[in-house]
């Protein structure tokens, strides 16, 4: 959970929060809000997006940084708060 500045594939930028919601892991961007649904291992899968995964990266057990891949291509989200 946090707030995480992402870089994306083509250029530019955006904030990504990851927040827990009733026990459900949610991601808040651009003003969309989808449920992740876990993969293992660090890995997540934004619901109804089947071709886009989140890996997590924690260090001491906090999650510091992940990794988005899609068709688009490859996006990087470094945790601000």
């Amino acid at each position: 959970m946090g707030i995480y500045s992402v870089t994306l594939p083509l250029g530019g930028g955006s904030v990504v929060r990851i927040f827990e919601e009733n026990g459900v892991l949610k991601a808040l961007s651009e003003g969309e809000t989808r449920r992740l649904l876990y993969q293992g291992h660090s890995v997540f899968r934004p619901e109804g997006l089947p071709d886009f995964v989140l890996t997590f990266v924690i260090d001491r057990g906090r999650a510091t940084r992940f990794t988005g891949r899609r068709p688009e291509g490859v996006m990087e989200g470094v945790r601000i708060r």
